[in-house]
Parts: structure tokens; C-alpha cells; sequence
């Protein structure tokens, strides 16, 4: 079982399941995994029943889904920020692969240091 922080990951998605798919096993092959995955769905119709086949293959991640038609990214962040429940927030949009054990990286710098916020 891997190491769970203390971090929400929100991820807004529209129209591209395929890609994230891709981006939630790439996730799960991290380091350390994050305590909730946010993921913001704004596309019409939603992809709930395709998330949730995804859900039953990891137990070790909360995954919360929201359907918030047609949100720009911006506001699908927001979106998720209010149903955080992590003391920590890390955003990733659907395309963007970051490097291998980014949260992990980030995290431990954002704890040892006394800033508040960590673009990368």
C-alpha cells in the first residue's frame, strides 16, 4: 500500500476520457498518492458510469465526481476547491503528464518550507 498525503488533486475534465484515463493510472504509478482525486466533469451527460469502472480497479484513493456542465477550467477548480476536504491542493488539467513523483517532490518542499503556495 503506498503512502497517502494529505492533498486534494482536482482535475476538471471535458470530452476527454480517453486521455484521462491514461492520466488516472499514471497517478496511481506515483510515489505517494494524493488523500482525494477531484475530478470536476463539465462535459454534457457527464462520464460517471465510465469513472466508475475506473474507481472499482484503485481502493486506495477517495475519488469524488462532479458534473458541472459546460464550467470553464477556471471555475471547475473552483468547483472542486469547495468539496475539498485536504489541508493541501494540487490541480492538474487533463492533458498535463507531470514528472514522475511531482506530488511527492512538491509536497515535501511545500512542508519544509514556510511558503504557502508552489507553482510548478
Amino acid at each position: 500500500m503506498k503512502k497517502i498525503i494529505d492533498v486534494s488533486l482536482i482535475i476538471p475534465l471535458k470530452n476527454d476520457y480517453n486521455i484521462f484515463k491514461e492520466l488516472y493510472f499514471y497517478i496511481l504509478d506515483q510515489e505517494v498518492l494524493p488523500k482525494e482525486l477531484i475530478i470536476v466533469d463539465t462535459t454534457i451527460g457527464g462520464n460517471i458510469e465510465k469513472l466508475k469502472n475506473l474507481k472499482e480497479l484503485n481502493n486506495e484513493i477517495n475519488i469524488k465526481y462532479i458534473n458541472k456542465i459546460n464550467c470553464y477550467p477556471g471555475k471547475a477548480r473552483n468547483v472542486g476547491v469547495q468539496y475539498s476536504v485536504s489541508n493541501y491542493l494540487a490541480f492538474l488539467d487533463v492533458k498535463t503528464f507531470p514528472p514522475k513523483n511531482w506530488l511527492a517532490n512538491y509536497y515535501k518542499l511545500l512542508i519544509n518550507s514556510k511558503k504557502k503556495v508552489i507553482f510548478g
